[in-house]
């Protein structure tokens, strides 16, 4: 709730939009649309899913099933680069709504509610490192991940600028 979650549920409810809600565990998008519904009791919901599929067919399933729904809003809250990946094959699967990425907005939520940050945190912008002791997993991540990031980055764009030349 420190990001775009307020304008994106402030613009449904203005706009007379529904939103589906996809990702986390089974039981924690639902946890999470109970403490939005809570704050915002008229938000019109589409439908709650977890963001866990048995099988490449369950998920094929699903991405027709919200197709066919076609909702107006969709937020998928899945973890990088899974959440991204699924609203590309949404698109591919004909829905023509708005997609929202989350990471593990609808965890958080389920955890702590809709203040999962602390004002401090969140005013001097150190979300990541509360993250990091919230979830200590998320310290590689933040850490050697970023690190190898930039690498690569740096990495493919002198390839890209060598490859551009010729």
């Amino acid at each position: 709730m420190t990001s775009l979650a307020p304008q994106v549920f402030s613009r449904a409810l203005l706009e007379n939009k529904n939103i589906y809600f996809i990702g986390g565990e089974p039981g924690i998008a639902d946890e999470a649309v109970a403490k939005f519904i809570e704050e915002y009791p008229q938000l019109q919901v589409a439908g709650i899913r977890h963001g866990f599929f048995s099988s490449s067919l369950e998920r094929e399933r699903q991405l027709k099933k919200i197709a066919l729904k076609n909702p107006d809003f969709l937020i998928a809250s899945m973890g990088t680069p899974y959440q991204e990946q699924f609203l590309i094959d949404l698109r591919k699967a004909g829905w023509n709504g708005y997609g929202y990425t989350s990471g593990g907005f609808f965890h958080q939520t389920a955890k702590a509610g809709l203040s999962y940050y602390p004002a401090w945190i969140d005013k001097l912008n150190l979300r990541w490192a509360f993250r990091i002791k919230d979830e200590p997993k998320l310290y590689k991540r933040y850490t050697l991940d970023f690190v190898k990031f930039i690498f690569l980055f740096t990495y493919d764009a002198f390839l890209f600028k060598i490859k551009s030349r010729y």
